[in-house]
């Protein structure tokens, strides 16, 4: 039996019920059909002030979102929530563009986003977190209405209805979620994960096969029409968004989860491009834990989460661990 053991001390004393998180690394890029993923810490070309030109992809596939006209710039902010940047769009036409075939001849679109609303503008009918558009229709809409419901939604055909749905939950301004939609062209149905729980579907969407073979205008954080007209800007800030080509699987969609759990709600944990979360327990009167029956080829990292008695928050980090036989 292979186990993972050992003991929480500060200042040389125990601490007891801390919490003890037993994760496994696995590789975001091995999950079939990635299309897009942008990290607020990674690949960000930005100005002295802050002004982002550029979020570069890291899924490989170079869908890289941009803006060169500095008017419309969203701003990198470094520190925005729990020591992790986001890139702050604040409602005034700022945005970034996607290549124009991102959308283009796909069977599904499966969207992750770490995302946090602030108040809402006055009037603020709808804002975008992505989508495109194709004439006066979009073919992908993943956004909220007056802030507080998340909307997904689209057209599989460039000439047919747009159709969506909506969340029974609604955002809390400045509260920090992991949502989650899902468009399959292919199957017709909808669906949204609000804050990684299921929400509500639809299989009334238009299915029948991948969408046209066309390119769109394909925006995050604003609505742009072919005449280059603005509409429904976001008001908030993106910390993170995957996009995959196909509908994930429970497993892989709970791998996104702890991921990118283990990533934002940690503050002082190093950053684990891939990473699932194995077990969790708190540790013991004189400050233990041990975790059995693991794989003893493998590598783990423990992280450890606790307040003192000052009530300071501390999450420390103990990665390549190899189990002891």
């Amino acid at each position: 039996m292979a186990y993972i053991s050992g003991q929480v001390l500060k200042n040389g004393n125990p601490i007891s019920g801390a919490k003890v998180t037993l994760i496994k690394q696995f590789n975001i890029k091995n999950i079939a059909d990635i299309a897009l993923w942008l990290k607020a810490d990674t690949g960000v070309t930005k100005d002295a002030s802050g002004n982002v030109s550029e979020w570069q992809d890291q899924s490989g596939n170079n869908n890289h979102a941009t803006q060169t006209d500095p008017t419309h710039q969203p701003v990198l902010l470094d520190n925005r929530y729990n020591g992790k940047p986001a890139i702050y769009f604040d409602g005034n036409n700022k945005y970034l563009q996607l290549p124009g075939d991102f959308f283009r001849n796909i069977p599904a679109v499966d969207i992750f986003v770490v995302v946090s609303h602030a108040v809402p503008l006055p009037g603020a009918r709808q804002t975008y977190i992505i989508g495109t558009f194709i004439g006066d229709e979009a073919r992908v809409q993943f956004r909220s209405n007056e802030t507080p419901y998340l909307v997904i939604g689209g057209q599989r055909l460039d000439s047919g209805s747009w159709y969506g749905i909506v969340s029974n939950n609604t955002n809390e301004a400045q509260q920090r979620y992991i949502h989650n939609g899902v468009i399959d062209f292919v199957n017709g149905r909808l669906a949204i994960y609000f804050d990684q729980l299921f929400d509500t579907e639809s299989t009334s969407f238009q299915g029948g096969g991948n969408t046209d073979d066309t390119d769109s205008i394909n925006t995050i954080g604003i609505r742009k029409s072919d005449l280059g007209n603005l509409d429904r800007p976001l008001f908030g800030y993106l910390y993170e968004m995957l996009i995959f080509y196909r509908v994930l699987s429970d497993d892989e969609r709970q791998n996104i989860y702890d991921y990118l759990n283990l990533k934002y709600n940690c503050a002082k944990t190093e950053n684990h491009d891939s990473a699932t979360i194995v077990d969790m327990q708190f540790t013991d009167a004189n400050g233990y834990y041990q975790f059995n029956n693991l794989e003893n080829n493998s590598q783990y990292h423990v992280f450890v989460e606790y307040e003192d008695q000052e009530g300071q928050y501390h999450c420390e980090s103990y990665p390549f661990i190899t189990p002891v036989v």
